[in-house]
């Protein structure tokens, strides 16, 4: 701590040595020490005063702080979650059969169908199972004029049976007709449509032809499609799948083995030539849309022989 002695003080202390120097009347000695101890005290508190002085000064001008405001945060912007695009696999083209996988998947479902005419002779042709509980689609013509009708069977295990069959309705013009088996469980065979079938594509013919020469075995033949178009009756598939008598009413298969037509003639003949290779088969759509009606029967046109439906243009296969 530092002391400060001002002049006042040293004036007062000269006075008062002088007047005991000069031996006058002496005065009540004044406490110096008192007096110094306060003088001390009151600089101090002068001092303090001026140290603090600058100090108050200061904390007075330095400016209060702004309160800023509290920043808010804006959140930034969630993204909507995208669910991963799966890359489109392709349809997996359908299987081609073999001609010989396609007879063994149908050979259930192809019959032979034996009529006995009025006249005590005999015809024979082929059908198609469609329902297990045995519907048959064949060719009108095919049954026409017959006054009991049978049909052999091949089951899966290649065993034959024979079964009697009903005529339930047919059509003359569009040529086709539905049976119905009797009692039992049977394989149908598998429509498709000719729709998809295009112009050069194989298909397969499956029939019992000339029953009596083959001895009323399945027999297959095969070829590419010639033609659709229609015949001014109904739409009709050409192919090169030779037919013969007693192909008609067999199934024509494509190469996945579904049916997309019914054989039913050969044209023989055109403007006085012989022709060969025009195979004709009813498409398979022009059936199924006929189905309900042929199975409601009894509707069932006037009997007409196979044998009529046979000339040198149409060669009809009974």
């Amino acid at each position: 701590m530092r002391i400060y002695v001002t002049s006042a003080m040293v004036v007062l202390s000269v006075i008062m040595l002088a007047a005991t120097v000069c031996g006058g009347e002496s005065s009540p000695t004044p406490n110096i020490d008192a007096t110094v101890e306060e003088k001390v005290q009151v600089e101090l508190t002068t001092e303090a005063s001026i140290v603090a002085q600058p100090k108050e000064r200061l904390v007075k001008t330095i400016p209060t702080a702004i309160a800023l405001p509290t920043p808010i945060s804006t959140p930034l912007p969630t993204s909507t979650p995208v669910p991963p695009t799966s890359t489109p696999v392709p349809a997996a083209a359908p299987k081609k059969l073999s001609t010989s996988e396609i007879v063994e998947l149908a050979k259930p479902s192809v019959v032979l169908i034996m009529c006995e005419l009025p006249d005590g002779n005999f015809t024979t042709g082929t059908g198609v199972i469609y329902s297990s509980d045995g519907y048959v689609l064949t060719n009108h013509h095919v049954v026409a004029g017959a006054i009991e009708l049978s049909v052999l069977i091949t089951a899966v295990s290649g065993y034959q049976e024979v079964a009697s069959a009903t005529l339930l309705g047919s059509d003359s013009e569009i040529d086709l007709a539905v049976l119905k088996l009797e009692k039992g469980m049977y394989v149908p065979a598998n429509f498709g449509s000719a729709r998809e079938a295009k112009i050069g594509e194989i298909v397969v013919a499956l029939g019992f032809p000339l029953a009596d020469e083959t001895d009323a075995n399945l027999t297959v033949t095969n070829g590419i499609i010639s033609s659709i178009r229609d015949d001014g009756t109904r739409r009709i598939i050409q192919h090169q799948a030779s037919i013969n008598p007693g192909n008609s009413g067999g199934p024509l298969f494509d190469d996945q083995g579904t049916v997309i037509g019914i054989n039913t003639y050969v044209m023989r003949r055109s403007g006085g030539v012989n022709i060969e290779g025009f195979n004709m088969a009813i498409t398979i759509d022009e059936a199924i849309s006929r189905l309900e009606e042929f199975e409601s029967g009894p509707d069932v046109p006037p009997a007409i022989s196979a044998l009529e439906f046979v000339n040198d243009t149409y060669g009809f296969s009974f």
